[in-house]
């Protein structure tokens, strides 16, 4: 029999059954019959680790996927978020910046980049590759509630971004409620309840 199958197939098993420390134990012997230490082997083995809660083990498997695959994106923005949370935070935004190089639109990464790049007072950073982002994909919602949370940390005035985003995408609900939420602030009732009403009519 192919020992190396059986263990991965039984790792596979485990982990579908959520018994992470058995899982990660099949892995690791299927790994160690291996001599190709299989990609997909090492992501499941990283997978079984975090979900024990063992970062530095989970970053073991994933440094050696990246090694192998550099351009393995989707790895990288793992490691990214394990990196960060264990307090390694320009680590994780060297991951992060890898991403948006080779796609400035993408909007979780590029969330988790700019939180890094603010907390570092890298602000015209974090606003250039914002902007960059919203010139390749100015249809994403996300990526304008990005661009505001910027504005915010620039102490600009939120009108001018909204609407930029108002005219890029006319009918965002999203958009639309934030500026009601806008003229709220201001106490600006009527105008508020005029944005919220159009809002309700495209997403009820």
């Amino acid at each position: 029999p192919n020992l190396h199958e059986a263990q991965v197939a039984l790792g596979k098993a485990y982990l579908s059954r959520e018994m992470w420390p058995f899982a990660e134990q099949a892995f690791s012997n299927a790994l160690g019959l291996d001599p190709t230490r299989s990609l997909a082997t090492l992501r499941a083995l990283a997978q079984a680790r975090r979900k024990q809660g063992n970062a530095e083990g989970a970053l073991e498997a994933l440094h050696e996927m990246i090694q192998r695959n550099p351009d393995d994106l989707t790895v990288r923005g793992v490691r990214g978020e394990l990196l960060a949370a264990t307090g390694r935070a320009p680590q994780a935004l060297d991951d992060y910046l890898y991403i948006l190089d080779r796609h400035p639109d993408h909007a979780v990464t590029l969330g988790f980049a700019v939180l890094i790049l603010a907390e570092n007072d890298r602000l015209d950073e974090a606003l250039a590759r914002s902007e960059a982002a919203l010139a390749k994909s100015p249809q994403v919602d996300e990526l304008w509630m990005i661009r505001l949370n910027i504005s915010g940390r620039l102490q600009e005035d939120a009108k001018e971004m909204l609407d930029r985003w108002h005219a890029a995408n006319p009918a965002s609900a999203a958009c639309m409620e934030m500026i009601a939420n806008y003229h709220l602030a201001g106490g600006e009732i009527a105008q508020a309840e005029a944005w919220a009403d159009r809002a309700l009519a495209i997403a009820p």
